[in-house]
């Protein structure tokens, strides 16, 4: 039986006049975040996992997109399904806590949660379809550490399985829904540029590694 994976793709997916709230405010202000602007990276994402997987395709965004956006993508990604949250008093990662509950567990599916704002590179795609999942069924797998600060994981990409591990991760996404960088000091997490634990070593990436992906507009 061919495996199951959901792609969930998390975040605004329209925004006027957004300035993030991290230390990248410091770079990008008041920009229009536009995930139509970066779609070619999710469609060829797509097409490389289904190569060998049986894909299913669900975004997970706030309830003041505009209808028009909403259509586009449905147009362009079908099939595909949408999960709304409120935008008011939302913080970073209220859309995937939309979707994780909104999901049914399914033995053996395995589930990989992505940023809607990302210029993604070929490498990086490669990356995460040819990476070995199977090896570590109880882990929770993340991109990489952050060289510069590195207590902390690149919190743009999850991949994780529907089993204690899906009801570990909801369960600190309730606690730390603003930062998910130190999801590693409380869940076992692989890195799959190297497959090694999180917790045991550094990495050389940057959050905005080039050879690896930009957050837009980068």
């Amino acid at each position: 039986m061919t495996q199951k994976v959901r792609l969930i793709i998390r975040g605004f997916l329209y925004k006027e006049n957004w300035t993030p709230i991290s230390s990248r405010k410091a770079r990008n202000s008041n920009y229009t975040i536009d995930f139509l602007q970066c779609q070619d990276g999710y469609l060829k994402l797509i097409s490389q996992l289904r190569k060998t997987y049986d894909v299913s395709v669900y975004f997970t965004t706030y309830d003041t997109t505009p209808a028009n956006t909403v259509k586009s993508i449905s147009k362009i990604f079908e099939p595909c399904s949408f999960f709304f949250s409120e935008e008011h008093n939302s913080s970073q990662f209220t859309t995937s806590k939309k979707a994780l509950d909104s999901l049914p567990a399914i033995d053996g599916c395995l589930n990989i949660l992505l940023r809607s704002d990302m210029k993604m590179t070929d490498l990086f795609i490669d990356k995460i379809c040819n990476f070995n999942y199977r090896k570590n069924q109880l882990a929770l797998y993340v991109l990489c550490k952050e060289a510069r600060k590195p207590q902390k994981v690149i919190d743009v990409f999850q991949c994780f399985y529907d089993n204690s591990i899906r009801i570990e991760f909801s369960k600190r996404i309730d606690k730390l829904m603003t930062d998910l960088h130190r999801i590693h000091k409380e869940i076992y997490t692989v890195c799959i540029l190297d497959g090694k634990s999180a917790e045991a070593k550094r990495c050389l990436c940057t959050e905005l590694c080039k050879d690896l992906f930009r957050i837009y507009p980068q």
